[in-house]
């Protein structure tokens, strides 16, 4: 998820004089006194877009515990499940986007210069799993908007089912790295605690936007 700098330029011209041009004296005193008056408002005209707050809130959660073995490592295999759950205004009833990603891992050798260890990671979206019969159908309204595939989230540059990526952890940093599509560029990825040979994955971040459900 690049500074900008700011530049002074400074045009330079012809030094017409050695000595600076005083004010008249009638004038001297206005100046200095000069206040800036502010009875009438900046004009906003034009640019109104920027003053509005977003229409809706979208809560972005993924989540997911992976286990290492074998037992105390080194570590040479993974699995486990990420849930990406995204809600509207933070709608828990129906979510806007609810899926599952199975896991599976095998160890690499490709490693960031902080990483202690990292896996060539199989991600495959899980079938959802039928509702209980005792629990109550929820009636989805038809214009309610609703992700029908894990392409719709708006999580960005999530795994398409049955993508393979490269991650790799650091235990000073507590991150997972990814291997940005094999560019050998690592990025932070994920935020993840190491405990009893488990790693807790867990990011969150909540974004404003206009309009859901538009083309």
């Amino acid at each position: 998820m690049s500074n900008l700098f700011p530049y002074l330029f400074f045009a330079c011209g012809e030094k017409e004089s050695d000595s600076a041009t005083l004010p008249p004296e009638d004038t001297a005193e206005e100046i200095t006194n000069y206040e800036p008056s502010f009875e009438v408002e900046p004009s906003n005209e034009g640019n109104e877009a920027f003053d509005e707050s977003p229409q809706q809130m979208l809560n972005i959660q993924h989540a997911g515990i992976w286990n290492l073995s074998p037992v105390a490592g080194p570590y040479n295999s993974m699995y486990g499940e990420l849930n990406i759950q995204e809600l509207i205004n933070g709608y828990t009833v129906v979510p806007y986007c609810d899926f599952t990603f199975g896991v599976t891992g095998y160890a690499t050798e490709e490693l960031c210069d902080t990483c202690d260890f990292g896996f060539s990671i199989d991600f495959f979206v899980l079938e959802p799993e039928p509702p209980d019969e005792e629990e109550e159908e929820i009636i989805i309204p038809e214009d309610f908007p609703q992700a029908e595939d894990i392409s719709d989230c708006f999580s960005p540059e999530l795994p398409s089912h049955q993508e393979t990526r490269t991650l790799a952890y650091s235990f000073a940093d507590e991150m997972l790295y990814f291997n940005y599509y094999n560019t050998d560029i690592w990025v932070p990825w994920y935020p993840a605690i190491f405990l009893n040979d488990t790693l807790e994955v867990f990011y969150q971040e909540e974004v404003g936007f206009f309009g859901a459900g538009d083309d």
